[in-house]
């Protein structure tokens, strides 16, 4: 869908893999978006794509590493 005011192309995958996984008792998913105006991001599904396990460590001003 893109965003008539700004540009913005967003779009979201739905659920692109689904494992039941024995013993964990929970169903694991993965869902990509796409969000244009995210250009910065790069994951490894590429540029402007994020999913919903999607973490990294940052390493801020301060030496702290933040997990975002």
């Amino acid at each position: 869908m893109v965003n008539a005011s700004n540009g913005n192309l967003y779009h979201s995958s739905g659920i692109d893999i689904s494992l039941r996984i024995r013993g964990f008792g929970k169903q694991l998913q993965v869902i990509r978006s796409y969000n244009s105006k995210k250009s910065n991001d790069i994951t490894d599904f590429g540029r402007s794509w994020t999913f919903n396990y999607g973490i990294k460590l940052e390493d801020n001003i301060t030496n702290m590493i933040m997990i975002t």
